[in-house]
């Protein structure tokens, strides 16, 4: 968490806002209006300074904190991937698996596997 927030003192006070609700709202909705509304700028504007800022675009940066999220949750709960997946808002488990495995190179199966047998 620290180092997480370390990069985001380098980020402008919008960016840092939409960053801080996305930590908060990873198990909920999360759209451009929203974010925007949270930035107090248009969609269209904070879109952009996000990306400039964080060098991902909204969705790409919300995938990732969900995938961490997703990480913990299949190393150190039994919850099932179609749980896991539902609960973090991916629009169903193959949208999930394909997410993961751009992120992390292994399915979500996989990585939990993988995460058992190390401990």
């Amino acid at each position: 968490g620290v180092k997480k927030h370390g990069r985001r003192v380098s980020y402008s006070a919008p960016v840092r806002a939409c960053c801080d609700y996305i930590d908060s709202h990873l198990y909920a909705p999360i759209s451009l209006a929203d974010l925007a509304r949270t930035a107090n700028l248009c969609q269209r504007t904070i879109s952009q300074r996000f990306h400039a800022e964080t060098g991902l675009s909204p969705v790409d940066y919300i995938h990732g904190e969900r995938i961490r999220a997703a990480k913990y949750l299949l190393q150190y709960t039994p919850y099932a991937i179609l749980d896991i997946s539902g609960s973090l808002q991916f629009s169903s488990q193959s949208h999930f698996t394909r997410v993961f495995r751009e992120h992390e190179g292994v399915t979500p199966m996989q990585y939990r596997r993988q995460a058992q047998a190390k401990g």
